[in-house]
């Protein structure tokens, strides 16, 4: 591979400020996709070395995370045969509207990685 794939994402997600539990979503495709991702808000880790998707996962409580920002680092390995596309997708919901930002790629060989860095700001 002549250049590091990179997902890259910083953006902000307007909150209700009404209580409301914030659930994220990683979802990874296509099949034979092999990750490897940390979840932090702020510095605090809330899933550690995931290696498969994670649906309506619990990020807390918005009135705790306003001003906070959501941190999803890691990598994602094509281990498929039948396929290098690699695909990486981010739901959030509970804000004032939900979020949702898809990547994708296909790599030119089986074992390739791309890596990912989203940042997801909070605010009221």
């Amino acid at each position: 591979m002549d250049q590091e794939l990179l997902f890259s994402l910083d953006t902000f997600y307007e909150l209700k400020s009404d209580g409301t539990v914030i659930l994220l979503d990683v979802l990874i495709g296509d099949e034979g996709q092999s990750p490897d991702y940390t979840v932090r808000v702020n510095t605090k880790k809330i899933l550690e070395h995931a290696s498969s998707s994670s649906k309506n996962f619990p990020v807390g409580n918005d009135h705790d995370l306003d001003g906070k920002s959501l941190r999803i680092n890691g990598n994602i390995a094509d281990t498929s045969k039948d396929s290098n596309k690699i695909e990486l997708t981010i739901k959030l919901k509970g804000g004032v509207e939900d979020f949702k930002k898809k990547f994708s790629v296909t790599v030119e060989k089986e074992g390739e990685v791309v890596l990912f860095s989203i940042v997801l700001r909070f605010f009221a």
